[in-house]
């Protein structure tokens, strides 16, 4: 079993060190004043006070920073998108712009009703809500995030009533 965290199983360290660090002190520095904030007990080492940095504050961080970005390129577009739309004097390049990227949403919005109509009819006679479920999600998550036209190819197993796997691929 790993030993706690030395700076975490103390809510007023934990506290002290994010100030310290949000200051841009060194390791050492921390743990200097950690150490002078609590005299009577062991002293922090600067050892300590890294992985503390790296596994508690760093990597945090840097976790919540790759799910912001995971989709900013289509929110940002789709952000351009309204306020071309929206502004009062557009220009005729962000009009042209926004017009077809909107019927190649909903050329994209066609296709994908047109296989959900498919592969519904498929589980209706193959008795499985589950594979309809799947391949919903997964249609609506590529318009909503901006993804290539998805492709979706199925193959039935000779068991009666299930739909065998539905492989998702964007092309």
């Amino acid at each position: 079993m790993p030993r706690p965290c030395l700076i975490c199983s103390n809510s007023s360290r934990t506290e002290k060190a994010a100030e310290l660090f949000a200051n841009g002190l060194s390791d050492q520095a921390v743990a200097n004043a950690l150490n002078a904030m609590a005299p009577g007990q062991p002293p922090m080492s600067e050892m300590a006070v890294s992985r503390h940095r790296r596994a508690h504050i760093l990597k945090p961080t840097q976790d919540r920073l790759a799910l912001l970005g995971k989709d900013r390129e289509a929110r940002r577009e789709r952000q351009e998108l309204t306020a071309a739309a929206a502004s009062d004097t557009p220009s005729t390049e962000a009009l042209i712009e926004a017009t077809l990227r909107l019927r190649a949403q909903t050329e994209k919005l066609g296709a994908i009703e047109q296989r959900l109509t498919r592969m519904s009819d498929a589980a209706e006679a193959s008795s499985s809500a589950s594979g309809v479920a799947q391949l919903s999600a997964q249609s609506l998550r590529a318009v909503e995030v901006g993804n290539s036209e998805v492709r979706v190819a199925t193959r039935t197993t000779g068991t009666p009533g299930t739909l065998a796997r539905s492989k998702y691929s964007v092309w």
